[in-house]
């Protein structure tokens, strides 16, 4: 039989916050963490735009060798994992602790330790030498696995790397373990921190990045018909996951409770997304949640801004939803796009919409766009209620995720 899902914790590092009291403010008054990159990217002229965490302080949460070692990325990704088990009574010696079950962890991150990869590459094609600490430092699993050792998490960890919907995968992936009798919690999310002269110009060079001339706080303007793109992001984001009946026995604080997910591949292109995919992700997350369309009250899209992105999610929610489709907005305008991490905050956000009602603004909105007709959200937050949630991701490669999540009553 099927297990109730609850979230008990949630952290995150993002560029409008690094705490979720800050990022829950920042977003829902609709203030934008994009900006001009500190500092001059390795051989790149600039300026370069993008959404940077300003006041991440590593060695808050690591020593000083740890965070040597580690990757922005990891560093990032032990901040939140921090702070989800603090809120749900989980870290190491804490009395709630005490389930007789280990903690797992499933991590998301669609490009690993791009800063890592980036120092080795530059350090052997330079000067032929290569620190003992290359391996460890470049290899995916790093993040989840330093996490790990920190917080003494010795049930099941893995990475999965699925492009920008890895977080929403690895949610989704901890959700059915937990659904299907997983013995114990699991902390799930994405981390991704690709700030870097690589990064960046490979993205400028696929013409999606927003141009970011004149205010760079309004670059990002998705689902509006003079939308250019979008800005890179950094962060980390995290939820702890666990059968809800063990949950209560402990005391355990009830954010929201994770109700369905569903994973689609379009299978028709690299890049160009799919709304026949999408939608069969988000027919799949409804099935799989119990629920209707009519049962949902807000949607978190995918919504990066870009022209082909927005009108082919717009396609695929009104094929799901038709005209009883709920208000939808998308928080990339402030948060930039986070890679792996992005879908994890999104979830965040979605848990907080309706652990309150209130649901987060797109903004910058500006242009109604024909082939964009959803309702944004554009004047600010707005109270409507919510219960059900849906939050979306889609990615390269065509990978659909979708997630659905309940205020806990």
């Amino acid at each position: 039989m099927a297990k109730p899902v609850a979230v008990t914790g949630m952290g995150v590092v993002t560029p409008v916050g690094s705490s979720v009291e800050e990022f829950h403010r920042a977003v829902w008054e609709g203030r934008s963490g994009v900006g001009e990159l500190d500092g001059e990217p390795l051989g790149l002229s600039g300026p370069w735009f993008a959404a940077e965490v300003r006041d991440f302080v590593p060695d808050r949460w690591l020593t000083r060798r740890e965070a040597q070692r580690l990757d922005r990325a990891g560093q990032m990704c032990v901040a939140a994992v921090h702070q989800a088990l603090e809120a749900s009574r989980l870290l190491p010696g804490e009395a709630g602790r005490e389930t007789g079950a280990a903690i797992g962890l499933a991590l998301g991150t669609a490009f690993g330790n791009a800063h890592n990869v980036q120092r080795t590459y530059f350090d052997f094609f330079s000067r032929r030498s290569l620190s003992v600490h290359s391996v460890p430092g470049c290899m995916p699993h790093s993040a989840a696995a330093a996490a790990g050792i920190r917080f003494d998490l010795t049930g099941p960890s893995f990475t999965v790397s699925t492009a920008c919907s890895s977080g929403a995968v690895a949610v989704g992936l901890a959700f059915e373990m937990v659904r299907n009798g997983l013995k114990g919690p699991i902390v799930a999310g994405g981390c991704d921190a690709t700030l870097t002269s690589v990064h960046l110009e490979n993205w400028r060079s696929m013409k999606v990045l927003a141009s970011c001339s004149g205010q760079p706080g309004r670059a990002v303007r998705p689902f509006s018909r003079d939308r250019e793109g979008f800005v890179l992001g950094e962060g980390a984001a995290v939820v702890v996951l666990e059968d809800m009946e063990s949950a209560m026995r402990r005391g355990a604080p009830i954010l929201g409770e994770v109700l369905g997910y569903a994973c689609t591949s379009d299978a028709t292109h690299l890049t160009a997304p799919s709304a026949q995919g999408q939608a069969k992700a988000l027919e799949g997350a409804l099935a799989s949640a119990g629920i209707r369309s009519e049962d949902v009250d807000y949607v978190n899209a995918h919504g990066t801004a870009t022209p082909l992105n927005d009108c082919t999610e717009t396609a695929a929610l009104r094929q799901v939803f038709g005209d009883r489709l709920p208000p939808v907005s998308s928080i990339k305008a402030a948060t930039g796009h986070m890679l792996g991490a992005s879908s994890a905050a999104e979830l965040v956000a979605c848990v907080l919409a309706v652990s309150t009602g209130v649901v987060p603004p797109t903004i910058n909105y500006t242009v109604p766009d024909p082939e964009c007709d959803v309702d944004p959200v554009a004047e600010g937050c707005r109270d409507v209620g919510a219960r059900i949630a849906v939050s979306n991701a889609f990615a390269f490669g065509g990978n659909n995720a979708v997630l659905v999540v309940r205020r806990h009553e």
